[in-house]
């Protein structure tokens, strides 16, 4: 008799649980789903392909995303083609790029002189020939900070003893 009593309060319990577990499941499952930052955002609406990588910084400022942004692997290449242009806002360029990057004293510099032209793109990449002229064009802009100074190793005077000996002409 009191077995039967306690089945309805029992089975309300089960169903509690039962439906307390799944709620949590299913949250659980929208936090681990992770999708590409730029998905659906290609010219022909490609959807995305592959697993996600975490954009560096590089490659964030060139997607105009976040750093450790996720994106697929079609985005990724897509975002590393964009990036193999200058990204420095000056008249004239050349056809090479330079084989550093821009040096990050200049992002904003270049985001500020960018901003107020037509077509300016933030990027890692500049041509040589911004490579060469952009510490003297940019250099009255009130955001540049000039190139930090290299300390010049000091060699002992046993060191020049020794070479002296080593090789005396």
């Amino acid at each position: 008799m009191k077995v039967d009593s306690l089945r309805p309060h029992v089975a309300i319990v089960v169903t509690l649980l039962l439906s307390a577990s799944c709620f949590v499941i299913t949250a659980n499952e929208k936090e681990v789903k992770n999708t590409c930052m730029k998905s659906e955002k290609t010219r022909n609406c490609k959807k995305c392909v592959g697993k996600l990588y975490s954009l560096k910084e590089a490659l964030g400022r060139s997607a105009e995303l976040p750093v450790n942004s996720e994106v697929c692997r079609l985005h990724l290449d897509e975002i590393r083609r964009q990036n193999n242009r200058c990204s420095c806002p000056m008249d004239k360029h050349s056809k090479g790029l330079h084989p550093n990057a821009i040096p990050p004293r200049f992002y904003r510099v270049f985001d500020r002189v960018g901003s107020q032209l037509e077509g300016y793109r933030p990027g890692t990449r500049w041509c040589n020939t911004c490579a060469a002229n952009a510490d003297r064009v940019f250099s009255d802009h009130p955001l540049y900070t000039s190139r930090p100074s290299r300390k010049r190793k000091q060699v002992s005077q046993k060191t020049k003893q020794l070479k002296l000996y080593l090789h005396p002409y």
